[in-house]
């Protein structure tokens, strides 16, 4: 029987030169559009799960919740925490704004702040994040 420390050995001989986790080589602005596409995508559904149930959301101006209103509903709910002009009046629709709102908030923020925390660290160090030269780029 090969002892353990062996086969440790061995193992780190026949895996030092492959590398196993690689950062994809992407351009700047492959990444910042797959980003916006994300976000893009988050409204969208969003914007559908609340249109389902647009009768439970109340626009307090006019009365009257049209697709216009309730996108604006999502963009404000999703980049801030709402103005209250337009609110979940039911029960179920609460429970939707409560469950479906703060993690898509917490994504989209998340999208913001890594996508400008990486546009400092690569504009700060001259360091591309992405691995890909910059003179490629």
């Amino acid at each position: 029987m090969e002892s353990l420390a062996r086969r440790i050995g061995r193992l780190r001989r026949d895996t030092s030169d492959k590398v196993l986790f690689a950062a994809a080589e992407a351009r700047p602005g492959r990444v910042l559009a797959t980003r916006a596409l994300m976000v893009l995508g988050l409204f969208a559904l969003v914007t559908a799960v609340l249109w389902l149930d647009r009768d439970g959301i109340r626009d307090q101006v006019d009365g009257h919740l049209s697709f216009v209103d309730l996108v604006y509903f999502v963009v404000v709910s999703l980049t801030t925490v709402g103005y209250g002009d337009i609110v979940p009046v039911t029960e179920r629709a609460r429970l939707i704004d409560a469950i479906i709102i703060p993690p898509a908030r917490l994504l989209v923020w998340l999208v913001f702040v890594g996508t400008a925390f990486e546009l400092f660290f690569s504009q700060g160090t001259g360091a591309d994040p992405h691995g890909a030269n910059a003179a490629t780029a």
